[in-house]
């Protein structure tokens, strides 16, 4: 129920906040396309991502790991993360969440103390493993040192990382 709620805001900020303002229009009945091209082009997918995914699973992200909230200073949870820039970052709760997401990169200045660990995207192919269905970048959980990507928050967690052989 949670990670649904957090899936809806983000798709509702996405939204919001990049759907909207590029289909605007004035009151001369320009669209913003024909105002602002060089603005409209920021709101395409970063180019980290993985090409012809239309998931838009990054091609490579990092996990920044830190104890505390860099908005309260409680304990991080990490099921309660975003990805910016190809990075992961954690927060206490939704209410900072929901900071990070107004203003990422003051957040970002605010964090102490971070180690940053390289993940191994579990399903490279941009295909949610539970379904088979074309997977989010917004859906994702992180299992030590992989990250693997869903369609739906429903699906997390009901796959199985294959298993690791041992080094010889």
């Amino acid at each position: 129920m949670f990670r649904k709620f957090i899936f809806v805001a983000v798709c509702l900020f996405v939204f919001c906040e990049v759907i909207v303002p590029a289909f605007a229009q004035d009151n001369t009945g320009n669209t913003a396309e024909k105002r602002r091209p060089q603005e409209v082009a920021k709101t395409k997918a970063p180019s980290n991502e993985m090409p012809g995914n239309p998931a838009a699973i990054p091609a490579a992200i990092v996990d920044v790991q830190y104890d505390n909230c860099p908005l309260s200073g409680e304990k991080v949870k990490p099921e309660i993360s975003a990805i910016f820039e190809g990075k992961i970052y954690h927060f206490c709760s939704n209410d900072c969440l929901n900071s990070f997401q107004k203003d990422p990169k003051a957040v970002i200045a605010k964090i102490k103390d971070a180690k940053e660990i390289p993940l191994t995207i579990t399903n490279l192919d941009g295909k949610c493993p539970a379904t088979g269905e074309k997977a989010s970048g917004e859906v994702f959980i992180v299992r030590g040192d992989k990250i693997t990507f869903y369609c739906c928050p429903s699906c997390i967690g009901k796959d199985k990382l294959p298993e690791e052989k041992p080094g010889k």
